[in-house]
């Protein structure tokens, strides 16, 4: 169901009502308090502080917010690294441990957390971190002039109250009972700083705030920018997180700085030449080819690869069945066997990673024995020829009513370039004309948040412990701008499954509704699959080091903060810096070192 502008403002001025009278509250007694202090630490005690990690993106962000508009760009998750929530998930045993929490209970009904705060907790401008700042943080996400319409829905109808018992208690309270470890990852919310926004989200906040760089509970600072070239986080010395269990030798580098370089070819010399530290290598080209470089033989550069057990990203064609021509299910289905996704993968990615089976994969029992559909000209003729599309032109591509099957695919990556060409070429065949619109990523995020897209290639995370559809495929966000339903998904059967699946309890029911939802969403065919992976492979110079085992179970790049790789287990050996720099000026070879890691290869 939608809400509208004015429905928002009057939750968002009750929930204030609310909050300020649960102030008063008891805590319950006889609360069963647990923190999983005994789980394995993850980081190195070999680690070193010190150093400055040089790093690159392809464009610049359009905003410091993580909420509203073109906020849901690649280094929002920088942002989010370096904000800690009340828990966090073990990246190798999947249990939730402290971070601004120490303790929390779960009552009976399973709808409720109790939180103890860690009274150590300071924003990084020196202020407490206290229970007004999580009860603060459902009244910032109603709050309309955020314009973010997930968050507004969320904090409606799924995070429905925060309680303040004292300063440092609280609970947080969902509308639907969830098993165990769900409750427990979907009440540990982020802290928004109270002291910083309260009373200044007017109706211009979103202008007003585009780069604007509130405190954070984490363990870098955004502390110097250059609009459209550099940004610098700082790590804060005194933060006051850096000592405990589970952070101890985690985030070591002193500086990270992020350059824009729009070229990832032209990324790669500034890497060959030591002005970059580190560079991911998901794809073939640089991993097969582009190492055979001198740095690289006489060992100044490695080469680490290591495998990964999580669920894998849905890389693949998002189709806007808000399109005229992607409106019928006909020519998305003929698109599903024109497009030769299985070649793409043999010939630009070597083999290197495997066919994505369907939107989710890696869920364990939540997986459907789902297979994507075929290249097969024969029935991408006939579903073509279903929706009229059966003449062709003298180019061989389709026609009807004097407009041609044309599809424009949008792309971020010169890395993806060859894959494209080989989609595009091979869509002809089928007699669509399959036209390639690159941009930077920003780009793309923007041109999709405003639901300007035809098709694009991309991919999502979706879900840690239970695959996620909601944010994804239910038609409440057809039509709105800065939604995750990219591909205007509205059917009002699958509505009611994922609504259903979005508030069952039993897991047993839950893995029957989330194989439900994976037949409707195959059916559909607004996705065509594209490819998973399940390595992490980078280059590094030899000052650069990881740990014995170089990356969690939970770890997809191994130098990124950001995204699902906020773990931070690298630093930088100051000292071996210069030592290679003179071995490098003098010619003096090192031993080459490949190192790959398969202690979570499944």
């Amino acid at each position: 169901m939608k809400l509208s502008l004015k429905l928002h403002q009057a939750i968002f001025v009750i929930a204030s009502l609310v909050s300020a009278a649960a102030y008063s509250a008891e805590l319950p007694e006889n609360l069963q308090w647990e923190n999983n202090n005994d789980e394995p630490v993850f980081a190195s005690d070999q680690a070193k502080k010190g150093g400055t990690l040089r790093l690159f993106a392809d464009s610049y962000p359009p905003t410091f917010r993580v909420v509203g508009p073109n906020s849901n760009g690649e280094f929002r998750e920088y942002i989010l690294a370096n904000q800690m929530a009340l828990t966090m998930l073990h990246p190798n045993t999947k249990k939730y441990i402290p971070q601004i929490a120490t303790d929390w209970a779960i009552t009976e009904d399973f709808k409720t957390v109790y939180f103890k705060l860690d009274p150590r907790a300071r924003w990084s401008d020196g202020e407490k971190v206290t229970a007004d700042d999580f009860v603060y943080t459902r009244e910032f996400h109603l709050n309309p002039n955020i314009k973010a319409p997930w968050y507004h829905e969320y904090y409606t109808n799924q995070l429905v109250n925060v309680t303040k018992y004292d300063d440092y208690t609280i609970s947080v309270t969902l509308g639907e009972a969830k098993a165990k470890e769900e409750l427990i990852g979907s009440t540990s919310i982020i802290p928004v700083p109270e002291h910083f926004y309260k009373g200044r989200i007017g109706k211009n906040w979103v202008k007003d705030a585009n780069w604007e760089v509130a405190p954070n509970t984490g363990p870098y600072i955004l502390s110097k920018f250059k609009k459209g070239k550099t940004v610098t986080l700082t790590r804060n010395k005194d933060w006051w997180a850096k000592d405990l269990k589970f952070q101890k030798n985690r985030f070591n580098v002193d500086k990270i700085r992020i350059k824009v370089i729009r070229d990832k070819a032209i990324a790669y010399k500034h890497f060959l030449k030591g002005k970059l530290d580190t560079f991911e290598m998901p794809e073939p080209i640089y991993w097969h080819e582009k190492t055979k470089k001198r740095e690289f033989a006489h060992g100044y550069i490695k080469r680490t690869l290591a495998y990964n057990d999580k669920p894998r990203i849905p890389w693949g064609i998002y189709l806007n069945t808000q399109s005229p021509i992607l409106s019928d299910i006909n020519v998305r289905l003929g698109l599903q066997h024109a497009i030769n996704m299985q070649k793409g993968i043999n010939k630009a990615l070597r083999g290197d990673v495997q066919r994505l089976p369907q939107f989710t994969s890696g869920n364990g029992d939540y997986q459907a024995d789902i297979q994507p559909r075929e290249f097969d000209l024969k029935k991408a003729a006939e579903y073509f020829e279903k929706a009229g599309w059966g003449a062709r032109d003298d180019m061989g591509i389709r026609v009807k009513d004097g407009q041609t099957l044309s599809v424009e695919l949008m792309y971020s990556g010169d890395e993806r370039n060859d894959m494209m060409v080989i989609l595009r070429e091979e869509a002809k065949k089928a007699g669509v004309d399959l036209v390639l619109n690159k941009v930077d990523f920003t780009t793309r995020i923007r041109t999709v948040g405003e639901n300007k897209h035809q098709a694009y290639w991309g991919g999502w995370g979706v879900g840690v412990l239970a695959p996620a559809y909601w944010q994804f495929f239910h038609s409440v966000h057809v039509g709105q701008n800065n939604t995750n339903n990219t591909t205007n998904t509205a059917d009002p059967e699958l509505d009611k499954l994922i609504e259903a699946y979005r508030s069952e309890f039993d897991v047993a029911v839950r893995i029957k509704q989330a194989k439900q939802i994976q037949h409707m969403l195959h059916e559909q065919a607004m996705f065509i699959p594209g490819y998973q992976e399940s390595t992490s492979r980078a280059a590094h110079w030899r000052w650069v080091h990881l740990p014995e085992v170089p990356i969690t179970r939970s770890s997809r790049e191994m130098f990124r903060l950001g995204g699902a790789t906020r773990f931070g287990l690298f630093w930088i050996d100051e000292e071996e810096k210069k030592a290679v720099l003179r071995a490098k000026k003098k010619r003096e070879p090192f031993e080459p070192e490949l190192k790959i890691d398969e202690t979570f290869k499944i």
